[in-house]
């Protein structure tokens, strides 16, 4: 089965595009807090950051593109609590920390418009 999805997507951009300055981070990484440093180390001095896995980048310089996708990460109080005994206590977790994070975005892009929070998407 094919891959799909914002990764996808961009892989297609990039096979079509001819750009050889673009240097892809983080295939099949977890979001950690581990892998959120290792990756922001990695794009010092980048002129545009994208994140393809709800976590934007915070570090200072360039332009930084967030792409939001995961409904698990954009739940109200009131799905939260609902969802509370399925969704496991990591995936809360690691919300809350893509919502601070899409906060520094300079583009929070959502495929989920309908369900991004207003404060994040500015």
């Amino acid at each position: 089965m094919g891959r799909s999805g914002s990764a996808a997507s961009f892989d297609r951009y990039l096979t079509g595009s001819g750009r050889a300055d673009v240097r892809v981070v983080g295939r099949r990484q977890r979001l950690t807090p581990t892998w959120l440093a290792r990756r922001e180390l990695a794009a010092v001095g980048g002129e545009r950051k994208v994140a393809l896995n709800n976590a934007a980048f915070v570090g200072p310089g360039g332009a930084r593109v967030t792409v939001m996708q995961n409904a698990l990460h954009n739940l109200t109080e009131a799905e939260g609590r609902a969802l509370a005994a399925e969704v496991p206590r990591s995936m809360f977790a690691q919300a809350a920390v893509v919502r601070r994070c899409a906060r520094r975005s300079d583009a929070p892009r959502s495929i989920l418009s309908n369900r991004t929070d207003p404060a994040v998407a500015r």
